[in-house]
């Protein structure tokens, strides 16, 4: 569906590994133990799609956890240095120093409370963060992470329309025109291309497979060839049938949500698949 980043929490925990605040949101029971089996096992599948983590919510355990099981570059969306704001949501030296061994960036977000523990913030609060990490950890692997969806900015930045005074520092900071066009955009598009790169290409004939969905929510398929045909619904399974080369079957979903996910695999004899993703909507 062209998913790119992926994080596992928003400061809470769940199934996939801690967040920040190591705690349940549901009901304020404290997590323990980082990473997941199930993580470790979304970890494997985001490769195969090229999908990149995104760590920034995570707590300590289950970044280290991300560390050991990930073969790609670490991406953090928004967040900053420890060392100059001890904030939980921002990161340690020898966290930063992973994310760049990775190949992986690290985005600087705008948040006040994640730049100074000063009872306001400004922009060259912002600046000495991005300083600090790309000293540490390399020009490359730095970029900017904003966070202008919710969180509250510094005294002189009013919103998105703004972003050019980011620009300025920079220049007034000394960093190149390279460098600049590096923190401010093609670091990303580099980490987004290796993720590309280092995905599982699937054997595509996606012609082979046709699929409907009526107003009465059968789903059928035909393919083209007889195949194995495995149907995942919302993340889980919810039919495999051998062999075959049409199926009709009713969809059912868990819950009263309007859009749902689903996932047509199908294998022929020579092992390879074919998958077809879409998002349903049942309104």
């Amino acid at each position: 569906l062209g998913v790119k980043i992926l994080g596992f929490n928003w400061n809470y925990s769940n199934n996939l590994g801690e967040g920040v605040a190591e705690e349940y949101e549901e009901n304020g029971e404290k997590s323990q133990g980082g990473i997941t089996e199930l993580g470790i096992k979304v970890l494997r599948e985001m490769k195969k799609l090229g999908i990149g983590i995104d760590i920034s919510h995570m707590n300590e355990e289950t970044f280290w956890g991300v560390a050991k099981n990930v073969n790609n570059p670490i991406i953090a969306t928004h967040s900053n240095s420890y060392s100059l704001t001890p904030h939980r949501r921002n990161l340690t030296d020898k966290q930063l120093i992973e994310i760049g061994k990775t190949g992986g960036i690290v985005a600087a977000v705008l948040c006040p409370s994640f730049l100074t523990e000063n009872k306001e913030a400004y922009l060259e609060d912002y600046f000495d963060h991005i300083d600090y990490m790309v000293d540490l950890i390399g020009v490359d692997h730095v970029g900017i992470g904003s966070d202008f969806d919710g969180a509250d900015l510094p005294v002189d930045m009013k919103d998105a329309s703004e972003m050019g005074k980011i620009k300025v520092g920079l220049q007034q900071r000394g960093y190149s025109s390279d460098h600049i066009s590096k923190i401010l955009g093609e670091n990303f598009l580099r980490v987004l291309w290796e993720l590309e790169n280092n995905s599982e290409k699937m054997d595509s004939h996606s012609m082979n497979i046709q699929i409907d969905m009526d107003t009465d929510r059968k789903l059928k398929v035909k393919l083209k060839e007889k195949g194995n045909i495995r149907i995942i619904l919302d993340g889980k399974e919810s039919i495999h049938k051998r062999d075959i080369l049409e199926l009709e079957y009713n969809l059912e979903f868990e819950n009263s949500e309007i859009f749902h996910i689903l996932t047509v695999e199908v294998e022929n004899g020579e092992n390879k698949i074919d998958r077809k993703t879409d998002i349903i909507n049942i309104s």
